[in-house]
């Protein structure tokens, strides 16, 4: 705890405009590496594999790099760290007496179930690989590593561009799972269409302003497609 406190007391000692996010991400780089080896140890017991430190530390130092919207960036922090609550997690916290999944109520709700297993969730992880595929031009592999992990080694010969646009789609898979994370709701795919619709905006409006021109073409592919989706359902 002293190291965490250590860490904040230096970035507010100094002069408030030096407060900005990217000083304090990089301030506490270090202490949030240190402390994701339980998260890493948690990902190879769910996922059933074992994930090296070269590969875990790329996936550290890639999380929010591909997405320029804030929301993107939190979302795919707060799945990596795994800062929701899941039925299992409450029950252990005595906050709750059923373990199982709120959506299907017939599985043990773990983490990986909710966000990924769940025979209601996975439909919807499918269609949207599958519309994010065709805009590809090849198939994007269907794993909790790719989707939840942003592990760019499941996609080795990808461009940084594209591998942007993919992230972006799937982290706004994850915010529509989120929104109907306590409830019996499965997450629709015109939830996301129209998600994308809006984030695609923002991401290329963002991409502008930095003068990142190269990935602008790829976003006017990429809403095309997604127009033609959905006037196509």
């Amino acid at each position: 705890m002293s190291i965490y406190k250590n860490v904040f007391v230096r970035y507010f000692e100094l002069p408030l405009e030096c407060h900005t996010a990217s000083l304090f991400y990089t301030s506490t780089s270090d202490v949030i590496s240190s402390d994701s080896t339980n998260v890493k140890m948690l990902w190879q017991r769910d996922l059933e594999e074992e994930i090296g430190q070269e590969r875990w530390l790329n996936i550290l130092a890639e999380c929010g790099k591909h997405v320029k919207e804030v929301r993107g960036k939190f979302t795919q922090y707060k799945i990596l760290h795994r800062y929701y609550f899941t039925p299992v997690r409450l029950c252990r916290m005595k906050l709750m007496n059923n373990m199982l999944c709120w959506k299907c109520g017939t599985v043990t709700g773990t983490f990986l179930h909710c966000v990924w297993e769940c025979f209601l969730i996975r439909p919807f992880w499918a269609e949207v690989l599958e519309i994010l595929s065709g805009w590809y031009g090849s198939k994007i592999p269907l794993t909790p590593s790719l989707c939840l992990l942003g592990d760019r080694s499941q996609m080795p010969n990808i461009s940084k561009r594209a591998f942007s646009v993919i992230m972006v789609g799937v982290v706004t898979a994850s915010r529509i799972i989120l929104r109907h994370w306590k409830t019996t709701r499965a997450p629709h795919m015109k939830e996301w269409v129209a998600a994308m619709v809006e984030t695609a905006s923002c991401e290329s409006m963002l991409n502008r302003l930095k003068g990142e021109m190269d990935i602008i073409s790829l976003w006017d592919t990429f809403w095309t497609h997604i127009k033609i989706t959905d006037l196509e359902d």
